[in-house]
């Protein structure tokens, strides 16, 4: 059923020289800071069901508005069919009336469909000509990983933008920055392979005044590049919609990505800037950030019609945020798919020595014989592959590919002796490296190892920057025990600090300034340089 919550005041307000719909301000005690350079445009809301006509544009003046919008849920709906749900009427989506959903014939699922489309038009010349595009999620009724929104009138290759709305807060998500060739305009739609009753929340939408060359930033990868571990409260430094579980009566969905607020990508600086990455990116800034890694990623879970993640997470590329504006993206990918996890498992078992020990094998083979032949054949492959899609999808950015650190500097860790810890640092470690750097050489990207930073630093370290073996403060969706946590073996917020550096230490030779449609910081085609060799 379709319903109208009221809803609070956003816990983070839209940026200054945004222009929302459809707020109103009934006092002075709700004003917001875009008040004071909000422009007029003409906006409003209309859907496009595919079996009823589309309405005309209902407009309001947006120079007055400022308060929290009304918002509306609707059920997804699954392609495949599934369970009729009834819509009712809301006044400011026009949806067909319950009676014209109330048929049983085969092809139901197609009348269930709804696209509410939000349109703007500028009354000021150019005002609209390269914003931001901000989404509205409240704090009830929004549950899907998979929430659609199409940005039409608009000149990018991914005008598509899939966003999880499980935030439980009232807050803006950013869709990336657009240029806009026609008249603006977001539509979300109830269609996704989620679970039937999966709600989607369709509320205010904000389109924000960037200026001139704004950079867009998208992060991608896995554990590594998304910050698990660098959280120092049972989860609270993890984006919400990325660390939880879900009953949904006969299933359970949970969301992993594990994206920590202290990630590197986040904390980096970009040249020239006196800010992060993600305070700016926070406080709507000329730097926005697109933050898609999930941990556990395997490169299969990067490329386009990948395979999903979690349940219901799709492969990074197919949510859309790469395009030929995107300027850097930065990816740390190839440590799941070189086995990482079940080499460290397997290792920790009591009186077995990695690699040697007869016990020491890996899918029935001698761990030294095939690890060595996973990364020359299906890591490197894999991360070649990888590269060259981000190439294809963002053919102007600057693309970073960030290596791995040495894990274990000692032998504090249970059943881990110096042994394998050399095997793994000095012997492992260093053929991924070399699989890596030829990866990114073949697609023209930078290749940064952070190996460097973490010297002296890693498990057993000092100061110790990579988790051991983590038991307690774990997140509300993670390994339950017996089990160690998913923070285990994964850098601190002190660690993600450290890969931060190394990628300011690999962007400091980019150019103090780019301009839009022009190679950046210099270019893709400029020599690969290695970082950290």
């Amino acid at each position: 059923m379709l319903i109208i919550p009221r809803t609070p005041p956003a816990a983070n307000a839209a940026p200054a020289t945004a222009s929302v719909w459809p707020f109103r301000r009934s006092d002075d005690q709700h004003r917001d800071p875009l008040d004071e350079f909000m422009r007029k445009v003409e906006c409003g809301w209309t859907d496009r069901p595919t079996t009823a006509r589309s309405s005309g544009i209902e407009t309001t003046d947006l120079s007055i508005n400022s308060q929290r919008p009304r918002s509306s849920r609707f059920k997804t709906h699954h392609p495949a069919g599934g369970q009729s749900k009834t819509l009712t009427r809301n006044p400011k989506l026009d949806l067909p009336q319950p009676g014209q959903l109330r048929n049983r014939a085969p092809h139901i699922k197609k009348r269930l469909q709804a696209h509410p489309r939000f349109t703007c038009a500028s009354r000021e010349q150019g005002v609209l000509a390269e914003p931001r595009v901000l989404v509205h999620m409240p704090n009830v009724a929004a549950r899907s990983q998979q929430a659609k929104y199409t940005v039409a009138g608009t000149d990018s290759t991914s005008p598509h933008r899939v966003s999880p709305q499980r935030i439980r807060s009232n807050e803006w998500r950013s869709l990336g920055i657009f240029n806009f060739t026609g008249t603006p305009s977001v539509s979300l739609s109830n269609i996704t392979e989620e679970q039937v009753g999966v709600d989607i929340a369709c509320d205010a939408v904000a389109f924000q005044n960037m200026g001139s060359n704004p950079t867009q930033v998208v992060g991608m990868g896995d554990s590594f590049a998304s910050g698990e571990g660098a959280d120092n409260d049972g989860g609270k430094d993890y984006f919400r919609e990325t660390d939880y579980k879900e009953n949904l009566g006969n299933d359970e969905v949970s969301n992993k990505y594990h994206r920590s607020k202290y990630a590197w990508i986040r904390e980096a600086n970009l040249p020239g800037k006196s800010q992060s990455i993600g305070e700016i990116s926070d406080s709507y800034g000329n730097v926005d950030l697109s933050f898609i890694a999930c941990s556990g990623a395997r490169t299969y879970n990067v490329i386009s019609g990948g395979a999903w993640q979690w349940g219901n997470s799709l492969p990074q590329i197919d949510l859309g945020y790469l395009d030929q504006n995107t300027d850097i993206v930065t990816i740390a990918i190839g440590g799941n798919d070189a086995r990482f996890s079940d080499i460290i498992t397997r290792c920790l078992i009591p009186a077995i020595t990695c690699p040697g020990h007869p016990g020491a094998h890996l899918d029935g083979k001698p761990m030294d014989l095939e690890v060595p032949r996973i990364i020359d054949e299906e890591v490197k492959p894999g991360v070649q592959e990888t590269l060259a899609e981000i190439r294809t999808r963002a053919p102007k950015a600057q693309l970073v590919l960030m290596g791995y650190p040495p894990l274990i500097d000692g032998d504090c860790v249970p059943y881990l002796n110096q042994e394998e810890a050399a095997w793994r640092n000095d012997t492992v470690a260093p053929h991924l490296t070399a699989a890596m750097r030829e990866a990114a050489k073949a697609n023209d990207a930078i290749f940064v190892d952070p190996a460097k930073e973490f010297q002296g630093k890693a498990i057993c370290g000092d100061p110790e920057t990579i988790h051991g073996v983590v038991t307690s403060g774990r997140s509300e969706a993670d390994n339950s025990a017996p089990l160690p946590s998913m923070k285990s073996f994964h850098p601190k917020v002190s660690g993600a600090r450290l890969y931060a550096d190394a990628l300011e230490r690999g962007l400091g030779w980019f150019a103090k300034s780019h301009v839009r449609g022009v190679s950046v910081f210099p270019g893709p085609h400029a020599s690969a340089e290695s970082y950290g060799k």
